[in-house]
């Protein structure tokens, strides 16, 4: 669900945290969305993992907060109010005090999912350490950092297929995919449930496309957009060849202006990352992929 904002407010400093140096955190996968337990102020509920926002962002169904100045743009560039908090956030025997939250309506992702949602925990965070994602086992790993910015646990499954730097587009990390000898730059999104790319790539990818039809597409906010969908074939990162994946075409000029940083060709994600093992690195802006056994891919009719 990536979302962007006239501003984005990294607070690492003066988050204080008190979690083990490798702790293992279950989560369920509902739809094509990572959703972990969490308590916020003593209210517990369902948080979507995702590395589209920079911030925690709290349903404000269920939170309250102080009345903010700033607006929050969705990916199809619809303006909303928010209101800002800063509380303790428990996940498992984990816990973060002090945390900068952003209060936001959610009912419209609520009811297209048809349960309850009680937020979106972005990259912020997790910042101070590696997360490791682990489709697998269903289970998201937050392991230390060494001096180096290393950290060694990862190794445990071998090494990666691929390493990809990053840069950061507002809070969301950025990397460089290949269509054949075009280059994109692809934001890396756990709480999008479906690719999503700029409506002017269509006819430069047309010849890598299949099953096209059209779709309605929404996120956070009331409005949805009817956009393009088809199977795109024939992504690679550096040497490492993607499997065909659903991906939707729609404007992301609001996405680019109001979002911090490079210029974004699109978006990747729960088709891209369900192909791997992922681990962030948010120290060395690194992303370590390992692959995971063949994953049918579910065609949407």
């Amino acid at each position: 669900m990536t979302i962007f904002r006239l501003c984005f407010f990294l607070l690492l400093i003066g988050i204080k945290t008190s979690i083990a140096s490798n702790s293992k955190i279950p989560f369920e996968i509902a739809g094509k969305m990572i959703l972990l337990k969490a308590t916020v102020g003593g209210e517990t509920g369902n948080f979507i993992l995702d590395t589209g926002v920079s911030d925690l962002l709290l349903n404000s169904k269920y939170f309250k907060g102080k009345p903010g100045s700033k607006v929050f743009y969705g990916i199809n560039g619809e303006i909303g109010q928010l209101a800002v908090s800063h509380v303790t956030l428990q996940i498992d025997e984990n816990q973060w005090n002090n945390v900068y939250a952003e209060v936001i309506p959610m009912q419209a992702l609520e009811d297209s999912k048809g349960f309850p949602i009680h937020g979106l925990i972005g990259t912020t965070v997790f910042r101070q350490y590696l997360l490791l994602i682990d489709f697998d086992r269903l289970e998201i790993e937050l392991q230390s950092y060494e001096k180096n910015g290393e950290s060694t646990g990862i190794l445990i499954g071998g090494l990666p297929n691929e390493i990809l730097p990053f840069k950061y587009k507002g809070g969301t990390p950025l990397v460089t995919v290949y269509a054949g000898e075009k280059e994109l730059k692809l934001t890396i999104d756990t709480g999008a449930e479906i690719n999503l790319f700029a409506d002017k790539l269509l006819s430069e990818l047309g010849s890598q496309l299949e099953q096209m039809r059209q779709r309605s597409v929404g996120g956070l906010g009331q409005v949805v957009n009817v956009t393009t969908v088809g199977i795109l074939k024939g992504l690679r990162m550096e040497s490492l060849f993607l499997a065909d994946m659903n991906t939707a075409f729609s404007s992301l000029t609001h996405y680019n202006i109001y979002a911090g940083g490079p210029e974004a060709d699109g978006i990747l994600g729960y088709e891209f990352l369900s192909q791997f093992r992922v681990a962030f690195n948010f120290k060395k802006r690194e992303i370590y992929l390992w692959k995971r056994e063949p994953v049918l891919l579910a065609v949407e009719k």
